[in-house]
């Protein structure tokens, strides 16, 4: 879906930044535990000084996406931006940081074909 939207010229919002479960979908435990609480992620938080939110923050931007983190707290909306920022506070997530997130994905999104024949998942 992502890769058909940026084709079409398309901006894509990421969803649930932060790993939140839908309610009718996968149980937390089917899913392997909440994003902000995987090895994968704190490892990656870890190794750059960061929160875990903020590495989620900074995965979505470097692929491309927008991200509209919801909080009511100062102090998290200076570490969001702090994430998802290209000047003095960000920080860039390594090949290696960004596909150990990216191992995390388990979704499937049915989408249409580009040339109508039918559906393709992606």
């Amino acid at each position: 879906l992502v890769d058909y939207c940026r084709r079409e010229g398309i901006a894509v919002q990421a969803y649930a930044s932060l790993g939140r479960q839908d309610a009718g979908r996968k149980s937390w435990s089917a899913l392997g535990g909440k994003l902000l609480e995987r090895t994968e992620v704190a490892d990656v938080a870890e190794r750059h000084g960061r929160a875990p939110a903020q590495v989620l923050l900074r995965w979505a931007t470097q692929r491309g996406l927008c991200v509209i983190p919801k909080s009511t707290d100062a102090g998290h909306m200076r570490m969001n931006l702090e994430a998802v920022s290209d000047g003095g506070g960000g920080f860039r997530l390594s090949r290696e940081d960004m596909e150990a997130i990216d191992s995390l994905d388990q979704s499937r999104v049915d989408v249409p074909s580009s040339d109508g024949s039918g559906v393709s998942g992606s």
